[in-house]
């Protein structure tokens, strides 16, 4: 079976593998990483803003995330910051492509 690459995925998918590619998160933790924000990850991805702002909120709504509001070093603010759940690790795991 062929799997396409990184770049030939959706957006959706290609989030869950990059918030699935960063550090956890510690329960209680009140501080977040901007690569786990939506414009961090618009960066990275390479897609716009607006695009990953749908792709996250369906996401969240199909429990394949969690969002919550924490302070993110260098902005004045707390941010969303996005997590994986049980769901959206089982998700991520099936879409790995396999290193050669």
């Amino acid at each position: 079976m062929v799997r396409p690459t990184t770049a030939e995925l959706r957006i959706s998918k290609r989030v869950l593998l990059h918030i699935d590619s960063q550090p956890r998160l510690a329960p209680g933790e009140r501080v977040g990483v901007r690569s786990l924000t939506q414009e961090g990850m618009a960066e990275v991805l390479g897609a716009t803003q607006g695009a990953v702002s749908n792709v996250l909120r369906r996401l969240v709504d199909g429990g394949a995330l969690r969002a919550e509001r924490r302070h993110v070093p260098g902005k004045g603010r707390r941010v969303t910051v996005y997590e994986l759940t049980a769901r959206g690790e089982q998700l991520a795991r099936g879409l790995r492509i396999p290193s050669r």
